[in-house]
């Protein structure tokens, strides 16, 4: 289970090891301070990764992430779904659609 910090309206993966696991799963998130990363580079990286809300709850949702506020305190999925409801225009929706298309998109 990788560990994030809720830091405004994203959450940090400060585990350097974590952060590259976790980012070679999928090229979720972002490198702190770094361009896009690619999957033969990802091991010369040495800052935390970012997520944004979406990518964190759908982490979460996957049972990959617990994710912690400044002070320590473990939040639940509710948590993070009320900051993404208070920092995200329409955030039901946009995750709606990023977690199908993650999960191999609707057919058609």
């Amino acid at each position: 289970m990788f560990k994030g910090y809720l830091i405004g309206s994203a959450v940090v993966v400060t585990g350097i090891d974590d952060a590259r696991r976790l980012y070679s799963m999928g090229f979720f998130g972002k490198f702190i301070n770094e361009d896009k990363v690619k999957l033969n580079e990802v091991n010369n990286v040495n800052t935390p990764l970012q997520l944004s809300i979406i990518e964190a709850l759908y982490l979460m949702d996957k049972g990959l992430l617990e994710i912690f506020d400044e002070d320590g305190n473990k939040l639940t999925r509710d948590d993070l779904v009320r900051v993404g409801r208070s920092t995200v225009v329409n955030f039901d929706q946009v995750y709606t659609i990023y977690k199908e298309l993650r999960d191999g998109g609707a057919s058609l």
